[in-house]
């Protein structure tokens, strides 16, 4: 587990912070080296959403990886066998972390940003993921009658069903529990045994699905990229990109970005990430063999 996620992480991101700090940083100060080889930029108003801004959230998904297999045990512990018990378990954990956002964060007259960017404020985002991988086993054992048959049963009901919770989370994006609902139903009309209908096909599309493979590189590159092609026609924040200037060049730029970003992506894949994970399949397929 620990391996895996090693080598699926950490190479493409020293890579780039290595080169941000070095190239867009002006060298980076030691403090700020240190705080991003470990994980801690978010703790410092020096670092956090700094070089790349986007990788606030990695350090959260890092600090998730670290503490899961103490999830893991205490929720198997509060189940006992038991995947309704476990569902509540996890469900309980993510009420008590989206508590802690509203009353440090979204109410706070002055939220301290190291709550703001922090597990605990924000571990209801990986909650509705677990809940989903809970539901998907129970499924694999035996799904619900209905699954694959009529209107519930498809797919493509459960994406759309997702598409007013998008544009209430995009219309006010503190509503923050409403994305973990929107991606919740997108994600099982995906993997759970729904009949397949249009959002499988083009998820399935060849060249979406090549994309999809260089994903961790485009949002590592992607703020990087998009900033020198336009000259930070963007404001990047944690609620989302504020876009600045005439319409029309934000779109050549969003254009021309695009294409620039998916082109790198694809060769910072090839190049970086592809490398460490053929390390990691030998090692899977060794452990496969033992």
């Amino acid at each position: 587990y620990a391996i895996n996620r090693a080598l699926r992480i950490l190479p493409l991101y020293y890579v780039v912070v290595a080169v941000l700090l070095a190239l867009h940083v002006n060298g980076g100060r030691p403090d700020q080296w240190w705080r991003f080889a470990l994980f801690a930029e978010n703790y410092s108003a020096g670092t956090v959403l700094r070089a790349d801004s986007p990788m606030w959230s990695l350090a959260v998904e890092v600090h998730f990886y670290v503490v899961l297999p103490l999830v893991a045990l205490l929720v198997g512990w509060v189940a006992r066998g038991s995947r309704a018990r476990a569902a509540l378990g996890v469900a309980a954990v993510g009420l008590a972390s989206l508590a802690a956002r509203v009353l440090l964060v979204q109410t706070s007259a002055a939220p301290d940003f190291r709550w703001t960017f922090s597990l605990p404020t924000l571990f209801f985002f990986f909650a509705g993921g677990m809940l989903l991988a809970l539901l998907r086993a129970r499924w694999d054992e035996r799904a619900p009658g209905w699954a694959g048959r009529g209107a519930l049963g498809a797919g493509d009901l459960w994406v759309a069903a997702s598409a007013p919770l998008w544009a209430l989370a995009a219309w006010r994006t503190d509503f923050e529990p409403v994305v973990v609902a929107a991606a919740f139903l997108v994600v099982a009309g995906c993997v759970l045994r729904l009949r397949p209908g249009v959002a499988t096909r083009v998820l399935e599309w060849r060249p979406l699905a090549t994309l999809g493979v260089a994903s961790y590189s485009l949002y590592l590159w992607h703020v990087p990229l998009i900033t020198a092609v336009g000259g930070n026609p963007v404001d990047f924040r944690p609620t989302g990109p504020v876009f600045e200037g005439h319409p029309h060049r934000l779109l050549y730029l969003g254009v021309l970005s695009l294409a620039v970003c998916c082109a790198a992506a694809l060769a910072s894949y090839a190049l970086i990430e592809s490398p460490f994970l053929r390390l990691r399949r030998r090692w899977a397929a060794r452990t496969g063999r033992s």
